[in-house]
């Protein structure tokens, strides 16, 4: 290939496009902040869990290093609870087609470097400032950042049309654990919604030490949850974890009870930020400018699982729009055009993830109950997990949704049918073959 690319960030976008380029070929250079043993001894920095069609992007890349070792997550369990008794308002598990995984991302990116090293990776262990890529905008043919934070990702003006949040939304609370039980919820992530207060999400994952429970809390700023300001070291932390869920979630405190550990001392991580929508081109200086994607252009919040998978999604789009433009310079147009097809595939997501930030509306909470009543729609809920989109339309209104239980029944019943047909045909041939002559 005739093109050279720059790629700034070794996250989930930035690596997996550089594996995808360099695997077809194309010259390209990573820049990283941090070593590969500089992010193995940082702290944790997400709970992210992949879903099946992310993981198959990851697997077609060669970047599919833990299958053998993460835990396989097959269900997605919702529980809506009472802020003052305490007890379950509305709970429903449903069943993924594929599984989906967690890995610790001091894990994940470390390894993915060493192995991109040793194909022929070119890296660079060095931040990236304005002045430095003034010069990189005339070494490459492509400059693509790929970090939500630092000097670069702030050239990135933010969107004011398709940006939702002026204030972080939540405060956030991370801990890795062993130890946890496993209760109704152990083969996937359980969320458990507060309202007033914030949610709860536990998900077994890989880390450092072997498998374990990625513990996430979500505080409403100002409510019950907005509480760990005062935690002054790990112990603390963690004693607060079990205090609020004995406290609020009762049926996971007792998934405690077996004794937890914190799995390192880094394990734990908190803060806060605002999700947003950037402006995917950043001039750097006349006729020159850089490519904005994932974390630099689409900061998500962590409610709905999605970051990483939108980014996934995005570099995906992005390895396509770059193999059907060879011989042919990235103008802003080019980019402008790329941006506008990650964000048609991620708007829909993006303002889904968006609505679970305010007061349920009435067809929510209707839908949650249909969840709760039919196996069909907890599983149809669980699987739109890996493409939100496929839930435009049909859970905006009490009626759309009873569409989609009649539709789903339906399904299910003419699936049946089909299996209890083929079933005894298949043994008739069976048979049939067993007595013909050879």
């Amino acid at each position: 290939m005739d093109k050279t690319i720059a790629i700034i960030g070794a996250g989930q976008a930035g690596l997996l496009l550089a594996a995808k380029l360099l695997n077809v070929g194309y010259d390209v250079t990573l820049y990283s902040e941090k070593t590969p043993h500089e992010i193995r001894h940082g702290y944790v920095t997400s709970s992210q869990g992949l879903f099946a069609s992310s993981l198959a992007m990851e697997r077609e890349a060669g970047l599919n290093c833990f299958e053998q070792a993460v835990p396989d997550n097959t269900t997605i369990s919702f529980t809506t609870a009472d802020p003052e008794h305490h007890t379950k308002l509305n709970a429903w598990k449903g069943h993924t087609d594929s599984c989906y995984q967690a890995v610790d991302q001091r894990v994940k990116f470390s390894r993915w470097l060493d192995v991109l090293e040793q194909r022929g990776l070119k890296v660079n262990y060095q931040s990236v400032s304005k002045q430095a890529c003034e010069k990189l905008v005339d070494d490459y043919d492509l400059v693509v950042v790929c970090t939500g934070k630092g000097e670069l990702s702030r050239l990135f003006k933010r969107d004011e049309a398709k940006s939702y949040h002026q204030k972080p939304p939540r405060k956030l609370t991370l801990l890795y654990v062993h130890g946890l039980l496993g209760g109704d919820n152990s083969s996937g992530v359980a969320a458990n919604f507060i309202p007033g207060v914030g949610e709860y999400f536990v998900m077994p994952g890989l880390t450092l030490s072997g498998r374990c429970h990625m513990m996430l809390f979500e505080a409403v700023p100002g409510g019950a949850f907005d509480c760990w300001d005062e935690c002054d070291n790990n112990e603390a932390m963690l004693a607060k974890a079990k205090e609020l869920l004995k406290e609020y979630l009762p049926w996971e405190y007792e998934r405690c009870l077996g004794g937890i550990t914190l799995t390192d001392e880094k394990a734990v991580i908190h803060g806060e930020f605002t999700p947003e929508i950037r402006e995917p081109i950043a001039t750097i200086k006349p006729g020159k400018a850089i490519f904005g994607l994932g974390d630099a252009v689409m900061l998500n919040d962590p409610i709905t699982g999605q970051g990483g998978n939108n980014a996934t999604r995005s570099v995906q789009i992005v390895f396509d729009e770059i193999l059907k433009h060879q011989g042919k310079a990235f103008d802003t147009q080019w980019m402008q055009q790329t941006s506008d097809k990650c964000w048609e595939k991620n708007a829909f997501i993006i303002a889904w993830t968006n609505s679970f930030f305010e007061p349920p509306t009435e067809a929510a909470m209707y839908l949650m109950t249909q969840a709760q009543r039919h196996q069909e729609i907890a599983d149809k809920l669980a699987n739109a997990f890996d493409n939100p989109n496929t839930l435009a339309g049909w859970t905006e209104s009490k009626q759309a949704i009873d569409r989609a239980v009649f539709f789903l029944k339906a399904q299910n019943k003419c699936r049946d049918k089909v299996t209890s047909f083929r079933r005894p045909l298949h043994l008739a041939r069976a048979r049939l073959k067993t007595r013909l002559p050879n």
